[in-house]
């Protein structure tokens, strides 16, 4: 199986290339330089794998929630590539990812992500590690204000020694998330996406038959979901 994993959401810019067992990834903080970093990082790792991009089975890309521009970014390399080489391409949310991420670098089960919105507001979600090393959602991700979240969190407070933040939403609005201890931690420095973490979710769904064409990709905004029910 060749993929390839692309993730310009946030403040980092990454990528990653699965070709069987064996991977590869760039990763970088980019704060709004995502469209300067991309091409290059997927053309290094192409070299390192000896590979081209009509090898590849499939284009897997994080849609968002997250800065606009860089969804926008993410979602038109992923969309260039599979249109040029008529591949499926796997949309996945950068909140999973992120709780992946967690999973991954610290062992978390159980996942609270969070991504500055701006606004005073986060993107957050909530996941659980399963016994096939995935996380999966408890929840759908949304857009809120961090005291909304911290009053949704009370209904986990008797699981306050299991549960982990991660991700720019915690380190902007830790206090206010956190009010009250209900989590054990919560990581404070810089955590972002990773396009790495990308790569086994987007296996387990290639393999599921879940891809869309490139036409297809909706991008995860969240704040324009809001916006329409405040209108109905």
């Amino acid at each position: 199986m060749k993929l390839l994993s692309l993730d310009t959401t946030t403040d980092a810019c990454s990528v990653a290339l699965m070709q069987d067992d064996a991977l590869w990834s760039r990763y970088e903080l980019a704060k709004m330089q995502q469209a300067r970093f991309i091409l290059p990082f997927i053309q290094t790792l192409l070299r390192d794998a000896n590979m081209a991009l009509r090898d590849l089975d499939a284009v897997a890309v994080t849609h968002g929630p997250g800065s606009l521009t860089g969804i926008r970014i993410g979602i038109g390399v992923a969309q260039a590539i599979a249109f040029a080489h008529d591949l499926p391409v796997i949309p996945i949310s950068s909140l999973a990812v992120l709780a992946q991420r967690a999973f991954r670098e610290k062992g978390a089960k159980n996942i609270v992500a969070a991504i500055d919105a701006r606004m005073g507001q986060v993107y957050w979600g909530m996941y659980q590690t399963g016994v096939d090393n995935l996380v999966h959602a408890c929840c759908e991700d949304a857009l809120a204000d961090p005291e909304d979240v911290k009053d949704q969190l009370q209904a986990y407070a008797s699981l306050q020694a299991q549960w982990i933040g991660v991700g720019s939403g915690w380190q902007m609005y830790g206090d206010q998330l956190n009010a009250g201890k209900l989590l054990m931690t919560h990581q404070c420095d810089e955590f972002y996406p990773h396009a790495f973490d990308l790569l086994p979710l987007a296996k387990q769904r290639f393999l599921s038959g879940e891809v869309v064409a490139a036409t297809h990709i909706e991008p995860l905004y969240l704040r324009n979901q809001v916006v329409d029910s405040s209108r109905r």
